[in-house]
C-alpha cells in the first residue's frame, strides 16, 4: 500500500507541476491572472454548480482541488484526486474564459456551460477531456475558435455552439472529432467557411447552420460527410449552391434552405426525403435526383423540372408564378399537390392527360380558373380533397365529377357562381354524397344570395359573355370622339327597356332550362323503372308458362 501511495503521490505531483508550468505560460504570454478554485462544496450540489463569477476578461478560473488523503489505518491510505461526477451543469455563473483544469478535477461525460458569457475557448481547456461526449456552449459570447481546439476531446459526439458571436472558424477547428455526430453552429455571424472545414467529421449526421450570413455552399464543403441526414441552412445570405454540394449524402432526410432572399435558382444533384426552400427568390428549380417531399412555396418559380418525378409524394408550390406543370404529369406517386396562389396557372396551361392517378389532395385555389381542367382531373380517381376556392368559376357540370368517386371535401367558396348552377351542384353532387365544403363570409350588402353559405348571383348563361364583351367594347371606345360616345349613350338609353325585357326572357329561359333538366332526370328515372318493370313482367310470364307445362 505504501508503494501505491508513493506512485499516486508522484502522479499528483506531476499534475500539479504541469499546472504550475501552464500557469506560468498563461501569465507570460497573455498576462491573464489565474484565479484558483480550491473548494466547490459551497457552489456545487448534485451535479449543479452555481454562482461562479469570473467576469473580468483578464481573470481565468483554474480548478485546483487538492487531492484528498484518507488514512484508514497505519498502513492503508486512500487518495481521491478527481470527482466522479459524470454530468455537470453551471447556472447563474460567468466565465469570460473557459475554465482551466476542469477535466483534471471532474471525470465528465456531459458538460453544460450555457449562458455563462464565455468569450474565449482554447485547446488547453480540454486536456484530459477524453471521456467528454456532450458539450453545451450555447448562448455565450464566443467570436473565434482556433485550430485543434477540441483535439483532446476525441470522444465528443454532440457539440452545441449556437447563439454565440462566432464569425471565424479555422479549417482545423474540429480536428480530432472523428466521432462527432451533432454540430450546432446556428445563430452566429459566419460569412465564409473553409471548404474542408467538416472534412474531419466522417460520423456527422446532423449539422445546423441556419441564421448565419453564409453566401455560398461549395461542392467540397460536405463531400466527406456521407452520413449526414439533416442539413439546415435557412436564414442565411445564400446566393449560390454548387450543383454537387449535397451529392455525397445518400440518406439525406432533410435539406432546409428557406428564407435565403438572394437565392434565385436551385440546380442540384441530390437524393433526399425532404427539401424545404420556402421564402427565397427562386424563379427556377431543377432537381437531378430523387425527392420525396418538396416545399417551394412563397417564391417566384416559373420553371420547374424533376428528372425523377415518380419519386415525388408531396409537392407544395403555393404562391409562385407558375405558367405550366408539364413535368408533373409523370409524378405517378404524388399524393398531395398544392398549386394555390399561382394566378398565371389557368386551365389552358394544364396538360391534357396525366399519367399520374395517385393524387389524394389537390389545391387549385386562386389560380384564375374559369372552368375545370376536367381532362386532367378525369384520371384522379383517388382524389379526396379538391380546393377550387378564390377563382372565377361560374358554373360546373356535375357530370364532370363522375370520375371522382372518392371525393370527400370540395371547397368552392369565393367564386362568381351562378345561383342556378350552384343550387344544382349542391342538390345533385355535394349534399347527397355527404361532401364537406367551405362557406363565404356573410356580407349584408351583397346583392346576390347565399346558397348553403356560398355567395352567388342569378344570371342567364350568356350574361357573363355579354359582360366581357361590353367591358372590351368600353375599353376600345375610350379613345373615340366624344360625339360618338354621346350617340352611343343615346342609343343605349333608348334600348334600355328592350334590354330589360330581353334579360327577363333570358332568366325565364334559364329557369325553364333548369326545371327541364330536373324533368329530364325524373323522366330518365321513370323510363329506367319502366324498363325494370317490363323485364319483371317478361320474367313473370315465362315463369307461369313453365308452371303450366309442368301441370
Amino acid at each position: 500500500m505504501m508503494i501505491q501511495f508513493v506512485i499516486v503521490a508522484l502522479l499528483s505531483f506531476n499534475i500539479l507541476t504541469n499546472s504550475n508550468a501552464y500557469e506560468d505560460v498563461v501569465e507570460e504570454e497573455s498576462n491573464n491572472t489565474l484565479k484558483r478554485i480550491t473548494n466547490i462544496d459551497d457552489n456545487c450540489v448534485d451535479a449543479i454548480c452555481k454562482d461562479f463569477k469570473f467576469e473580468n476578461i483578464t481573470e481565468v478560473a483554474f480548478f485546483d482541488l487538492k487531492a484528498e488523503v484518507r488514512i484508514k489505518d497505519e498502513s492503508t491510505y486512500d487518495i481521491v484526486a478527481r470527482k466522479n461526477d459524470k454530468t455537470l451543469t453551471f447556472v447563474n455563473s460567468t466565465f469570460a474564459h473557459f475554465p482551466l483544469n476542469m477535466f483534471y478535477t471532474f471525470d465528465l461525460e456531459e458538460l453544460d456551460l450555457r449562458h455563462c458569457s464565455i468569450e474565449s475557448v482554447t485547446w488547453e481547456c480540454f486536456v484530459m477531456a477524453d471521456k467528454l461526449t456532450i458539450l453545451l456552449l450555447s448562448n455565450n459570447k464566443i467570436k473565434t475558435i482556433d485550430r485543434f481546439t477540441f483535439n483532446y476531446a476525441s470522444e465528443l459526439q454532440f457539440l452545441f455552439l449556437d447563439e454565440n458571436n462566432i464569425h471565424t472558424l479555422h479549417s482545423e477547428t474540429f480536428k480530432g472529432l472523428t466521432k462527432l455526430k451533432y454540430l450546432d453552429l446556428s445563430k452566429n455571424s459566419l460569412k465564409d467557411l473553409p471548404d474542408n472545414i467538416f472534412q474531419c467529421l466522417p460520423k456527422l449526421f446532423d449539422i445546423k447552420l441556419q441564421n448565419n450570413q453564409l453566401t455560398n455552399i461549395s461542392n467540397e464543403m460536405f463531400a466527406n460527410n456521407s452520413q449526414l441526414q439533416t442539413i439546415a441552412l435557412a436564414r442565411n445570405d445564400l446566393s449560390d449552391m454548387d450543383e454537387y454540394a449535397f451529392n455525397s449524402q445518400q440518406d439525406l432526410i432533410l435539406l432546409l434552405i428557406s428564407h435565403n432572399p438572394k437565392l434565385e435558382a436551385i440546380v442540384l444533384n441530390l437524393r433526399a426525403n425532404n427539401l424545404v426552400a420556402t421564402n427565397c427568390s427562386l424563379n427556377r428549380v431543377n432537381i437531378y435526383g430523387a425527392i420525396e417531399n418538396a416545399d417551394f412555396s412563397d417564391n417566384r418559380i416559373t420553371e420547374l423540372y424533376f428528372t425523377e418525378p415518380e419519386k415525388l409524394e408531396t409537392l407544395n408550390l403555393r404562391n409562385n408564378n407558375l405558367e405550366q406543370i408539364a413535368s408533373l404529369t409523370r409524378a405517378t406517386n404524388l399524393r398531395t399537390l398544392n398549386l394555390s396562389n399561382n394566378p398565371s396557372l389557368g386551365p389552358q396551361t394544364w396538360p391534357e392527360y396525366w399519367i399520374a392517378n395517385s393524387l389524394e389532395r389537390l389545391d387549385l385555389s386562386n389560380t384564375s380558373l374559369t372552368n375545370l381542367p376536367i381532362d386532367a382531373l378525369a384520371t384522379q380517381t383517388n382524389l379526396r380533397t379538391l380546393n377550387l376556392s378564390y377563382n372565377n368559376l361560374t358554373a360546373i357540370d356535375p357530370l364532370s365529377f363522375r370520375y371522382l368517386k372518392n371525393l370527400h371535401h370540395l371547397y368552392i367558396n369565393a367564386n362568381n357562381w351562378n345561383c342556378f348552377n350552384l343550387n344544382m351542384i349542391m342538390n345533385v353532387l355535394i349534399l347527397p354524397n355527404g361532401i364537406s365544403t367551405t362557406t363565404d363570409d356573410y356580407d349584408p350588402d351583397f346583392p346576390g344570395e347565399y346558397i348553403h353559405g356560398i355567395a352567388c348571383m342569378y344570371r342567364a348563361d350568356n350574361e357573363i359573355e355579354n359582360e366581357v364583351m361590353n367591358s372590351s367594347e368600353g375599353m376600345n371606345s375610350s379613345n373615340e370622339d366624344s360625339k360618338i360616345q354621346k350617340s352611343e349613350q343615346l342609343k343605349a338609353s333608348s334600348l334600355t327597356e328592350q334590354k330589360e325585357i330581353e334579360k327577363l326572357r333570358n332568366e325565364l329561359k334559364a329557369i325553364v332550362r333548369f326545371y327541364e333538366q330536373k324533368f329530364d332526370t325524373a323522366f330518365a328515372m321513370i323510363n329506367d323503372l319502366n324498363a325494370r318493370l317490363s323485364e319483371f313482367e317478361r320474367l313473370n310470364k315465362t315463369l307461369w308458362q313453365h308452371v303450366t307445362i309442368s301441370v
